[in-house]
């Protein structure tokens, strides 16, 4: 390990009794660790002035990373971190009934949905057991509008042969409430599930 990784690090562990170590230190630590050593203050202040949050600047890809002054390994770093991230909340969701692990489904979902600028509409397939056998984003939408098919989405639950499904989509304006549409499209996955004995358990809208 580099002399400024070690260095990164100690600092954190010295601050780890406090009940809220704040995004600046967090993501100053991860771009040292990254290579950023030089600059990694003023990189980590930029992303948080950028993205409002830790949260948001690890979401951001590569190329916007880039655009915002992390070097390019280091930015391919921080995706990784990001999809390391993911990965291990995924794999929670495949050992256990998404009932039973509900919270990890939040966690999953809010680390790969809460802090994109569009709205996307996800499907998460679940086996006559409620357990994981995949989520896609079956539509990807503009900042205030989304729009699912249910020929789509049940074609795919066909395919998988899924049995019960999870819908999932974000609000990046922040408002938690459904709307009228969100509503509407609901009723109508409903309807045509019934229609083919595959049951919507929920409708999931998240936020940052």
């Amino acid at each position: 390990m580099t002399t400024f990784a070690v260095v990164a690090t100690d600092a954190i562990a010295s601050r780890i009794d406090h009940d809220y170590v704040n995004d600046i230190d967090h993501l100053e630590a991860i771009l040292r660790l990254g290579g950023c050593a030089d600059r990694s203050a003023a990189c980590a202040r930029v992303l948080l002035d950028e993205a409002g949050s830790l949260g948001a600047a690890l979401a951001f890809g590569e190329a916007r990373l880039t655009r915002l002054g992390v070097a390019g390994g280091v930015a391919r770093n921080l995706a990784m971190l990001r999809s390391a991230h993911v990965a291990a909340l995924r794999r929670d969701l495949q050992e256990r009934p998404w009932i039973q692990g509900l919270d990890a489904l939040l966690d999953y979902l809010h680390a790969t949905m809460a802090h994109l600028p569009y709205e996307v509409f996800r499907v998460v397939f679940l086996d006559n057991r409620r357990r994981l056998i995949r989520d896609e984003v079956v539509h990807r939408g503009t900042l205030n509008s989304c729009s699912a098919h249910p020929r789509e989405i049940f074609f795919r639950a066909i395919e998988l042969a899924a049995r019960h499904l999870v819908l999932v989509h974000n609000h990046p304006t922040g408002a938690l409430e459904p709307s009228r549409e969100d509503l509407a499209i609901t009723n109508r996955l409903v309807a045509a599930g019934d229609a083919m004995d595959v049951g919507i358990d929920e409708h999931i809208i998240i936020c940052r």
